[in-house]
């Protein structure tokens, strides 16, 4: 047999090359450039480097050293790392620009809704004796009603009517606003906020599958706001009989008042609960504590006034002479409590005017409407 390194003299063909050892430095770029191209953009360079090192020793020593495939591979990588490195940090740094647009357009549908709603509100007083849309009142405290009751009527009308009848809606401040839906000045989607973490993805349906009429939205995570307690006590307040009589009037601010400085409508009010956030811990310089949940879990909450127009506010204190519109409590220092829960008797301020309270709240522990 002809020793490859002593070839015969005689034969007309060259000598085929030696194989050598596969380069460590080669297999070495390899790997590293497969971790750089999948994302560890300092390993891939790594990978670069060293297989650009490895090819230029393999060429220049081929029959000391083999793994060209290697080297390439490394290369390869360290490349593709470098390609996706930059797109990989504008997306980094574009993430949070994204999310704040998205929270903005979603306060914009927010502020929108909010506006229609109240708009509706104005056109339907003007046929109403200047009164927004209420249901009747015959319970010694409000109460949110979601379910599947329906006023048992398929017609406009007969639905109308059983929403001032069924005690489902009587005292429901849910059921003040789906009077609007039921006579379509305003959908059922708006009365969702899209920043809202406990909203359904779907509106709430008017009818059921026998096109009877339902009284309120049939879930808590169809309804996204509170609005001004369009009911109040009487003078002298309720007891006894006469509170079980429904002695109430309409609030003197829930009407058309066209007044810019009354809150009339706003993100969902929070009650008290622990869930990191307590009302007995909080005051005027702090918040953050007493907001909505609907936007990035208490940065602040949309309000509507009764001139109509919405603002975007980061504390509660936004009524006449700083009141805190969510608690039956005018005053705007020290600490804020008092939160009117179901159950309990209407507000009865001197003012009302003075002394908003927004209704339905949202516990902040089971996130339950109440």
């Amino acid at each position: 047999m002809t020793d490859p390194y002593n070839p015969d003299p005689n034969s007309s063909y060259p000598p085929p090359m030696a194989e050598g050892r596969v380069s460590g430095m080669a297999i070495t770029a390899m790997v590293l450039g497969l971790i750089g191209a999948v994302g560890c953009f300092p390993v891939g360079i790594v990978g670069l480097v060293l297989g650009i090192l490895a090819l230029s020793k393999i060429n220049s020593r081929p029959q000391e050293f083999g793994g060209k495939g290697f080297a390439i591979t490394g290369i390869v990588g360290g490349i593709l790392s470098l390609t996706i490195m930059p797109i990989a940090l504008l997306i980094a740094i574009l993430l949070p620009s994204l999310g704040k647009a998205r929270e903005l357009a979603n306060r914009a549908q927010c502020a929108a809704n909010i506006t229609g709603t109240l708009k509706a509100c104005v056109v339907y007083a003007q046929d109403q004796g200047d009164s927004f849309p209420m249901t009747s009142y015959n319970k010694p405290g409000y109460n949110v009603y979601f379910g599947t009751a329906d006023s048992g009527s398929n017609s406009f009308g007969g639905a109308m009517n059983g929403i001032q009848t069924s005690p489902n809606a009587q005292g429901n401040p849910a059921s003040c606003l789906w009077i609007l839906c039921v006579q379509g000045s305003t959908s059922t989607k708006s009365l969702q906020c899209k920043s809202d973490p406990y909203a359904d993805a779907a509106a709430s349906p008017l009818q059921n599958s026998s096109n009877m009429y339902y009284v309120a939205p049939t879930s808590q995570g169809h309804l996204s706001y509170s609005i001004a307690s369009p009911w109040m006590a009487t003078p002298g307040g309720m007891s006894g009989a006469e509170a079980a009589g429904g002695a109430t009037t309409l609030s003197g601010v829930w009407r058309n008042h066209t007044n810019a400085t009354i809150p009339m409508m706003s993100d969902m009010a929070p009650v008290n609960g622990t869930g990191g956030r307590s009302f007995t811990m909080a005051n005027s310089s702090r918040p953050k504590a007493l907001n909505s949940n609907n936007h990035s879990v208490g940065e602040g909450q949309e309000v509507g006034f009764g001139d109509c127009h919405v603002e975007w506010s980061r504390t509660p204190a936004v009524g006449p002479n700083g009141d805190f519109i969510f608690t039956i409590n005018p005053t705007a220092g020290g600490t804020w409590s008092g939160m009117q829960a179901t159950g309990s008797m209407p507000i009865t301020p001197s003012d009302p005017l003075l002394d908003v309270q927004m209704i339905p709240a949202r516990n902040l522990d089971d996130h339950s409407v109440r």
